[in-house]
């Protein structure tokens, strides 16, 4: 499985690539140690053969700065055999490092 979030991770904990199911779920991890989402709306699914397109928009709290920050983001899955193989997020990652850093 590969996970990938755009940006670099020295900007904020969640960007970057992961490989293998311990560090998607550390991905999980560092995303309830770093937001408190207000908002997380996912407005239509896409499929287009094996992957499947997501707009959608989320507002969260940094809990490190205590700045909000919130953007649409477009996430892309990957579908093999009914699994998840890969995702690929798009989103404001200026804007969310910005909010981390305070």
């Amino acid at each position: 499985m590969h996970w990938e979030s755009g940006g670099r991770r020295s900007d904020f904990p969640t960007f970057g690539p992961r490989k293998g199911p311990s560090e998607v779920q550390g991905f999980f991890s560092q995303v309830a140690e770093n937001l408190d989402f207000s908002d997380f709306t996912p407005r239509e699914f896409c499929p287009s053969g094996d992957k499947v397109f997501v707009p959608g928009f989320y507002a969260a709290t940094m809990r490190k700065s205590g700045k909000s920050a919130a953007c649409e983001w477009v996430h892309v899955f990957t579908v093999r055999d009914g699994k998840v193989v890969r995702f690929r997020e798009f989103t404001d990652t200026a804007l969310l490092a910005e909010a981390y850093r305070g």
